[in-house]
């Protein structure tokens, strides 16, 4: 045999020899791409594929929202995310509602603890569990000599023993939660959005911050769907910027928006006018004359303050800790030497007896005049009693509004006003 014909073999059998090696690795091994939903110390919660469609009628199944409350299935739209009680840990998608019910997509959930696994980034780097994040899409590799164990019941993850390898192959999925909402304004780089909850009724209002996509045609008044890594900034509004996507889901909704948030876009304080009047240290009269197409609302809700001195005042900054090579002391100012401090209130007496209502005779009006005048009598005496020299401030709430302060002063039993502003 020529010795060409012997390489040609020997190569084929090695060829061969590798191949079944490596089918063989192959096959004591288990893979699974998921995208991790939760990480405690070293266990991980994972969600994979689709597992299962559910259809359901809305009176057969209680129904929650992401963070566990029971809402109406009734209310329910494609998109939202929901808890359904048949599967109660795993957070499923609405696809489709007709005739039929409601259906939606049951992903498969995963738990496995890291032990001794390796663990590694895109770029194949060794990690740790503390360089892992919610939503990373990772490749799980478990030995198959220990086959996953299923669930007991429904709502139980899969769990995967004998994990040996962990890869990152997504290093963060934007797509975690979705949030279905209304188009309220349109700026250069984000949307404010108000949200319309799975089932519950719409008000909370958003912030969104562009995908990458930037402005895909978005109007005042579209419904929208948006997808996000789960991240919501507790301010007012609420804010979300790490987005995936945001799809349009209608040129127009047919939800209603509730006045408070037509008034919190289309209202001004310049549109407000205060009048003080019948000013003594027994009560006022406040007259307020709003001209908003759709008045602000006034509440009988109010608290009388006194300024007093700040018993925390040093009339000097103080350092806090040492300087370093690397740092400098803190320093706490010097603070407000005197200090707003609601008055005593007489536990007995209601709020709502304190106050008279006023009516008046308003003109005629036009097609094109909006206003509306509310007058206010605050008797104060039986509800703080009775005020001696010294200054002091009014606070009168608004609903969903602002509030409106007014300082006046006490001297020798006589009332002045110092001033009144409407407030944030």
């Amino acid at each position: 045999m020529k010795r060409s014909t012997k390489v040609i073999i020997f190569i084929i059998v090695l060829l061969v020899v590798i191949g079944a090696f490596a089918f063989y690795l192959l096959t004591q091994y288990n893979k699974y791409t998921l995208t991790i939903m939760e990480i405690n110390g070293d266990n991980i919660m994972a969600k994979g594929p689709i597992a299962l469609k559910y259809t359901f009628n809305a009176d057969d199944e209680v129904v929650k929202n992401v963070n566990g409350e029971e809402i109406d299935a009734t209310k329910l739209k494609v998109g939202d995310m929901v808890i359904v009680d048949s599967y109660a840990y795993c957070i499923s998608t609405v696809t489709k509602i007709d005739n039929n019910g409601i259906t939606i997509d049951v992903p498969n959930y995963f738990g496995f603890s890291v032990g001794n696994a390796k663990i590694k980034d895109v770029n194949g780097n060794n990690i740790t569990v503390s360089n892992l994040v919610e939503g990373n899409i990772i490749e799980v590799i478990s030995k198959k000599d220990n086959p996953i164990r299923k669930p007991d019941v429904a709502y139980y993850p899969n769990y995967i023993p004998n994990v040996k390898q962990i890869k990152v192959i997504k290093e963060e999925n934007n797509m975690l939660l979705s949030l279905r909402g209304v188009v309220m304004e349109v700026y250069e780089n984000s949307l404010s959005v108000m949200g319309i909850e799975a089932g519950n009724e719409p008000g909370t209002l958003y912030s969104v911050s562009f995908a990458e996509d930037g402005n895909i045609g978005f109007k005042q008044g579209q419904e929208v769907l948006i997808y996000f890594d789960g991240m919501i900034l507790t301010t007012y509004p609420e804010q979300i910027h790490n987005v995936g996507k945001i799809e349009i889901v209608s040129e127009q909704s047919e939800v209603e928006i509730p006045d408070d948030v037509t008034r919190y876009y289309n209202n001004t304080q310049d549109k407000v006018d205060v009048n003080v009047t019948d000013l003594t240290t027994e009560g006022v009269t406040i007259t307020i004359t709003d001209t908003n197409e759709l008045p602000y609302e006034y509440t009988n809700d109010y608290k009388l303050e006194k300024e007093v001195k700040n018993e925390e005042y040093t009339g000097q900054g103080q350092y806090i800790g040492e300087a370093t090579d690397n740092s400098v002391p803190g320093y706490t100012g010097t603070g407000l030497e005197y200090i707003w401090e609601e008055m005593n209130k007489n536990p007995d007496v209601n709020i709502e007896d304190t106050i008279e209502d006023l009516v008046f005779n308003l003109p005629n009006m036009t097609e094109y005049e909006h206003y509306t005048v509310i007058g206010k009598k605050i008797y104060w005496t039986n509800l703080y009693g009775e005020l001696t020299d010294g200054k002091y401030r009014l606070i009168f709430s608004g609903k969903g509004s602002f509030p409106i302060l007014i300082e006046f002063s006490v001297n020798n039993g006589e009332a002045k006003m110092i001033s009144k502003e409407l407030g944030m």
